[in-house]
């Protein structure tokens, strides 16, 4: 690490003990660990550091959300600040408190507001529209019902899964609940947006499937059980790995029959990912599985492997789960490399295919790398 960057990690450490805790939303106590990269460790992933960034991070807080476009790098820690890095140098472009550290912040997402680069803030109750360049407070909306998920945007609908069950689209312009379409139970995770559908799943274990522009319903699917990861949008199907130790398939224009389903010993908790044509999904006895998206056949498994896949990097699959990241094939998930990333608390990407990798510590710092070549 070069001196000045490995004085600024000192330095934030001294601020940050790595013995501090957090107690994130769901209550449970998490250590606090400031980024320390070790870039011999990544560049046994193929990457390798273009710049470390240090967005602001309050005393006893943690970093509850990075995200990361081509255009925008922005951060939200559990205090409630957003910072915004630079994409090409890291360097804080600005910050804002945007209230209460006991209000719960949902997510960030990028949003065109009346011709202006923006960056969407939701909260349980309301949403903040900022300048993305400069971070202006663009408009302030409160939000018709409590929501417990970031939205889709669909134009300028953002379309939310509420703590009362609703999927509910929001107009930006003028700022009103426009329609919602109830499911039983609360809505946790999710939605997600596919070939103009918006579908989401409640704890009950009901899926509904809702047209992104009026809200129609296409249609219901059930479960045994609700989901702990936001359902994936495959080429043409939609995928939800339930906790009740399955992965269902649906069309989401006729979701009341599920196309085909993969059984598994234990509840499913990581994130799986599509892409052409293969679904990723880690299950406890198998490791990642390759799952041909129209038929649900095992395409290869590797029980060496556990995590959600975040990226293809030069057709390797890059994998991380709870500071352990591999790259796989993605054709034979034969392991190319395996890493262990300690102070990593996650990692994200600009875009899935060859885009730029960003990790963070949950304490503190950002780091962008590409592949090494």
């Amino acid at each position: 690490m070069p001196r000045t960057l490995l004085t600024l990690a000192c330095s934030l450490c001294a601020l940050l003990p790595a013995c501090s805790t957090f107690g994130p939303d769901t209550g449970e106590q998490r250590q606090i660990t400031p980024l320390v990269v070790d870039d011999a460790a990544f560049a046994e992933l193929g990457l390798r550091r273009d710049w470390t960034g240090f967005p602001i991070v309050g005393e006893g807080q943690r970093i509850r959300e990075v995200y990361a476009d081509p255009q925008h790098v922005v951060v939200q820690e559990t205090g409630s600040t957003v910072s915004a890095l630079d994409p090409d140098t890291g360097a804080l472009r600005w910050h804002d408190r945007m209230g209460s550290p006991l209000i719960k912040y949902i997510s960030l997402r990028p949003y065109t507001y009346r011709g202006v680069d923006a960056i969407l803030v939701s909260s349980e109750s309301e949403i903040l529209i900022h300048q993305a360049d400069t971070g202006n407070l663009l408009a302030r909306q409160s939000l018709a019902k409590v929501v417990n998920t970031g939205p889709v945007i669909n134009g300028d609908l953002a379309i939310y899964g509420t703590a009362s069950g609703e999927i509910m689209a929001h107009a930006m312009l003028p700022g009103v609940r426009v329609w919602g379409h109830d499911l039983d139970g609360p809505i946790e995770t999710g939605p997600t947006y596919i070939r103009g559908a918006v579908a989401a799943v409640s704890d009950a274990g009901q899926l509904a499937c809702v047209s992104a522009d009026t809200g129609a319903l296409f249609g219901r699917g059930q479960m045994f059980d609700g989901t702990a990861t936001a359902p994936v949008a495959g080429d043409q199907l939609l995928f939800v790995a339930s906790l009740d130790q399955s992965v269902w398939a649906f069309d989401p224009f006729s979701p009341a029959r599920p196309v085909w389903r993969f059984q598994t010993p234990a509840p499913l908790t990581i994130q799986p990912t599509a892409h052409a044509g293969v679904l990723y999904v880690t299950t406890e006895d198998r490791g990642l599985v390759a799952l041909d998206q129209p038929s649900g056949r095992v395409l290869w498994e590797n029980p060496e492997v556990r995590g959600q896949v975040i990226a293809l990097q030069r057709d390797r699959l890059l994998v991380f789960h709870e500071g352990q990241a591999w790259t796989v094939s993605p054709t034979s998930g034969v392991i190319y490399n395996h890493a262990t990333l300690p102070t990593v608390a996650g990692l994200t990407t600009d875009r899935f295919v060859d885009g730029s990798i960003y990790a963070w510590g949950s304490g503190g710092g950002v780091a962008k790398f590409r592949a090494r070549f």
